[in-house]
Parts: structure tokens; sequence; C-alpha cells
């Protein structure tokens, strides 16, 4: 899959400026995923069926000959047709050279009030929708999946931001700590606290900074999109009704199942209609060698037999009305579950914002005990190292929590009316 996809993108990928959306890549998703190609394929297979069933009778002109050689006459008698729909002409030639051209119209009553090829239409509108559906279902899975890798980025993008901003802040008490350890009012150790912690933190940027250049490629080879040197915007969610697209969310399952059912009752109508209706013809035909006319009835049927396919259809109804109130009431679940998700992420991210601000307080609170004697500079670092802790600790939660809103209205993106 992932060659293919490489292969899919390799000459149309989509290349950002200094900033990108989530809005931007979900867009260009849907519009140039391979699934669309895929969808496209399908779409005209079934274009090509549906011709065929419009078609009917007149699908195509039907060719027969026949011929058989006799000892006893030692002659051939030979008999050739050609068929078009309900016109027929057929011509005959018997062991003495006799010729006969017969030209007609048949036609079968049965498919008059209910043929295979309307039946057959019939369920490919029920097929067209599930097709369809599932189309929007590999798309929302592939759209999902690139939200988890913008999130997994952005995640890593705040983390190199507010490593930064650390060290900035202990550069600038650096400076303060040099001038106050040559004069000798600190201890050496309080100036190696400061330095060992920018030392640190700057190892720790060069391994995040490795492993976003690893997800550039992933966004590259997965979804064709080109970051470059390019930065992730902040997850935004649109201000919409939450609770109306977990309402939604499982309705595209349903709608498949509810389709699946439909293409199944559609078929058993027309197994007990063949099954009771006997199979009848009416025709007429012209003979020029009789120089007459003839009207032609054919009447076939089937008395006690056991019809195994239509059996095999009403068991098969149902088994899909069980699947289908079982999916009914796990959606249900499903819905509540999602729900309780979304409460936990929203107060994950009130709690670590709340934390945040008071590790801030916290980290204050050791700076002015230090300028009064009372701390010593590691209690400040480890104060100053809590703060920023939380800090991330509240930027990932809210990231998570938008993400999943965006998850939310993927899954809960159901066009009623379109289907």
């Amino acid at each position: 899959m992932k060659k293919h996809l490489f292969i899919f993108f390799v000459s149309s990928y989509l290349l950002f400026g200094k900033e990108v959306s989530l809005d931007e890549m979900l867009n260009y998703v849907e519009k140039n995923s391979y699934q669309n190609e895929i969808y496209k394929s399908q779409q005209q297979r079934v274009k090509t069926k549906d011709k065929s069933y419009k078609l009917g009778d007149f699908n195509g002109i039907k060719l027969s000959a026949n011929s058989n050689y006799s000892n006893q006459e030692d002659a051939f008698q030979t008999s050739g047709r050609v068929d078009y729909g309900v016109f027929y002409v057929e011509g005959r030639e018997n062991y003495k050279n006799e010729t006969e051209a017969v030209y007609g119209i048949e036609k079968s009553v049965k498919d008059l009030f209910y043929s295979k090829n309307r039946n057959e239409l019939i369920k490919s509108e029920y097929n067209k929708k599930i097709n369809e559906l599932n189309h929007s279902k590999n798309l929302d899975e592939e759209k999902i999946a690139l939200i988890n890798l913008y999130k997994s980025y952005r995640a890593g993008e705040l983390e190199i931001e507010l490593k930064k901003h650390g060290i900035e802040i202990l550069k600038a008490e650096e400076k303060k700590m040099k001038k106050a350890y040559s004069l000798g009012a600190i201890a050496k150790i309080e100036l190696d606290v400061i330095e060992y912690g920018i030392k640190n933190r700057e190892l720790e940027i060069t391994a995040l900074t490795s492993g976003l250049k690893n997800m550039k490629e992933k966004f590259f080879y997965d979804y064709g999109i080109k970051i470059g040197e390019s930065n992730l915007k902040a997850i935004t969610p649109p201000q919409v009704d939450i609770q109306k697209f977990i309402n939604n969310y499982g309705k595209k399952d349903i709608g498949i199942l509810e389709n699946r059912k439909s293409v199944a009752e559609e078929n058993l109508k027309y197994l007990k209609y063949d099954n009771v209706m006997p199979e009848l013809s009416l025709g007429y035909e012209h003979s020029t060698k009789y120089k007459e006319d003839r009207v032609v009835l054919k009447v076939s049927k089937l008395f006690f037999n056991v019809n195994t396919e239509l059996e095999d259809e009403k068991e098969n109804i149902k088994e899909q009305e069980i699947i289908l109130k079982q999916k009914r009431q796990e959606t249900r679940g499903e819905r509540l579950k999602i729900y309780d998700n979304y409460t936990k992420y929203k107060k994950d991210y009130e709690v670590s914002k709340n934390n945040s601000k008071l590790e801030f307080s916290k980290y204050e609170i050791k700076k002015l005990e230090y300028s009064l004697g009372k701390v010593d500079y590691l209690d400040v670092m480890e104060s100053f190292d809590a703060y920023l802790n939380n800090e991330l600790a509240y930027k990932i939660a809210q990231n998570n929590l938008n993400a999943y809103i965006y998850e939310i209205i993927v899954r809960g993106s159901y066009e009623e009316n379109r289907l």
C-alpha cells in the first residue's frame, strides 16, 4: 500500500509555504486521495453493468448456425438464425435444397411485469449507495490517520518551542549568575546547574528535531504532502455542535447494512416472482416458403422442486436483520464512549491548564525566595522544570483535545440527503 501511495503521489504533491494548517491538509487528501481513483473505477464498472441491464434483450446480436449431414440423402440440412432483442430471422435449407425464411418477434410475457434486468437495476442503486458509503468511510480512516500524524508532529513542535523558551530564560539567568560568580557571591554549583540545564535542553531539541524530520517523510510518502521548512499551525477546530457529530457516528456503517439488506430483499422479491410465475412467451412469425403467419405460445413451469436459492435468501435476510439490529445497539454504546473520551480530553485540558498556572506561580515564589536567601538555586531549577513540564502538559492536552474534536467531526460527517 505504501508503494502504491508513493507512486500515486510522486508526480503530484503539495508543497506549502511557511505555515500549513490541518484544514489545508485534510482538503488536499479529500481531493487527491488514491481512494478517489479506486472509487472512480468502481463507478465505471457499475455504469457498464447498468448499461447492460438497460439494454436488456437488445444487448448485442446473437448469431447461430447448424448443419447436419445425412448418409441416406447424401446431402446437408442447414439452418441459421439471427436474434436481436425480441426480433429474429431464421433461414433453413433441407436435403432437397428447399429453402425457407422465417422472421418474427417473440417476447417473454413474464418479463413484461418484472424482468431480471429491472431487478438488477434496482439492486444496482442500493449497491451504488453502499460503494459511496464505503468510499466515504475509507476517506475518513485516511483523514483520521493524517490527524493523528499531524497531532504527533505538532506535539514535537510544541516541546521544541517550550525547550527553546526555557533556554532563553536560562541564558538570561546565566549572564546574571556568571557576574555573581565572578564577584564571589554564589557557589560554582549554582552556575553549573544553569549551564547543564541549557546543554541538556539543547540535546533534547536535537533529538526532537531528528524525530520531526522522519515524520516529515511520512507526510510525503503517505499523503504526498511535502512540508519542507513549514511549521504546522495550532490545531483549531471549528465551532460546532459536537453532540450532533457524535449522534451521527456509525450512520455510515448502519447505512451500508441497511442497503445490503435492501439488496437481499429485492433479490428475494424477484426469486419469489420467478418461483411462482411460469415461463410464458408469446410470439408471431411469418414463413416465406409457406406464405403463412404463425402465432407462437410457449409455456413451461417446474413443480414440486426445492428452490434452494429462494430459501437461502430468506435466511440471508434474517441474518442481515440480526446484524443490523446488533450494529445499531453497538453504535449507541460507541457514541457514549466517544462522548466519555471527549469529556476526559476536556478535563485533562482544564486540569493541566490550572496546574501550569499554579506551577508558574510557585516558580515566581521560588525566585523571590532565592533572592532573599531562603532557598538555593537547585530549588529554583526544580521549580522551573516543574513549571515547564506542566506548561508542556497543558499545551499537549490542548493539542490532543482539538485533534479529537476533528476526529469526531470526520467520523460524524454524514450528508444524508446526498446518499
